[in-house]
């Protein structure tokens, strides 16, 4: 004869099932790193910022090339993401947990470009038909990079630009960077970063992430 559970039972089977589910959250943020987590988190509130300035503007995405370059991509997505444009209104949401140069940046760092993730110079920035930052219809790669951890407001990738404008492995000791990619999906991608670093080598993050095309 087969055993049924009761419905008292299964209601405390459920609730069992819950109570590990919530206790295993925090020691998987452990595992990987509070910082990393709470990076994380604020790139896919980022993602959420593009979308709606999106929605208000054309389908653009906030350009951060010239003749912005005074209001990078930044200042324009601030209000999106609940920091206001006063001068000493915090700007956290710019902000990676992890990055030592970031602590209390306000809107005035926004205006001075400093931010703890770079925004990819190639497939996003500018459309050199228009002038004007891509438009999202216009992304047909849903991996091309959109953000990453940076020393910067800036990336394109290779070691030709310079250690300012390639992204910056703050996670897993130095062994990671998180990455928003166009599909909306917030990942930390493990690289190996020599000096002068190029990211487009194997095992890094090739070229392919970085077109807006396919």
């Amino acid at each position: 004869m087969k055993y049924r559970f009761t419905r008292v039972e299964l209601v405390c089977l459920l609730a069992l099932t819950a109570l590990l589910a919530a206790l295993a959250l925090p020691l998987s943020g452990r595992a990987a790193g509070a910082g990393t987590v709470r990076c994380l988190d604020r790139l896919a509130r980022l993602n959420r910022g593009f979308l709606q300035y999106a929605a208000d503007n054309d389908d653009y995405f906030p350009t951060g090339s010239p003749p912005d370059y005074q209001a990078v991509w930044t200042v324009p997505l601030a209000p999106y993401v609940g920091v206001k444009a006063e001068p000493g209104a915090p700007a956290a949401a710019f902000t990676c947990p992890d990055d030592p140069t970031s602590t209390r940046l306000t809107y005035s760092g926004l205006l001075q470009k400093k931010s703890s993730y770079g925004i990819n110079g190639y497939g996003v920035c500018r459309d050199s038909r228009t002038g004007r930052g891509v438009r999202r219809s216009q992304v047909k790669n849903p991996d091309m990079i959109v953000l990453a951890d940076a020393p910067g407001w800036l990336i394109v990738g290779y070691a030709g630009e310079g250690p300012a404008r390639i992204p910056a492995a703050r996670h897993a000791g130095g062994r990671a960077v998180n990455v928003l990619f166009f599909h909306g999906g917030a990942e930390t991608v493990k690289v190996t970063l020599s000096v002068p670093a190029d990211i487009y080598k194997e095992g890094n993050l090739p070229a392919a992430y970085w077109s807006n095309s396919l």
